[in-house]
């Protein structure tokens, strides 16, 4: 099978500029990345930049739809939940956290949770962002949960 090297430029250019973009970002205009969002301004950029490469193929629109539905409808339930306060922070909690983040956004039950406190943070990032990043949303939402909330300021 050929390696179609244009598609494969591509992906590159799309999953570097974000690194890129990060690292110049908090290296240069650190006090404005709270207020801009720098990351998905690049990954949008990178994308519109090479549209012109790779032409959208419009018979996979139906498929990607139907798709992005499905998850819409999986994460507003969970972004809805209300989470005043969680039990307690054994061992046991936190990995229910984990699978739960596997099957749903872990932000609406992670930020709680740290802000909340006894959740040894570290552990719950690692619970939440190992099965969250088994699904497209990743793992990153939890680890910036965690810096965010667990940073000295």
């Amino acid at each position: 099978m050929p390696v179609d090297s244009a598609r494969v430029a591509v992906v590159a250019i799309i999953l570097s500029t974000p690194v890129v973009v990060n690292a110049l970002g908090n290296l240069n205009f650190a006090h404005l990345a709270d207020h801009i969002a720098f990351i998905g301004i690049a990954v949008w950029a990178a994308i519109v930049v090479c549209i012109p490469t790779r032409a959208p193929d419009p018979s996979l629109l139906s498929g990607a739809l139907r798709g992005t539905i499905f998850w819409l409808c999986l994460m507003l339930p969970a972004s809805m939940m209300p989470l005043a306060h969680l039990p307690a922070a054994p061992t046991v909690t936190t990995l229910g956290l984990g699978f739960l983040s596997a099957v749903s956004d872990n932000i609406p039950r992670t930020k709680p949770a740290l802000e909340q406190g006894g959740y040894a943070w570290a552990f719950l990032a690692y619970a939440v962002g190992l099965s969250g990043s088994m699904l497209w949303f990743g793992c990153c939402a939890a680890a910036k949960i965690a810096e965010s909330v667990c940073s000295p300021r």
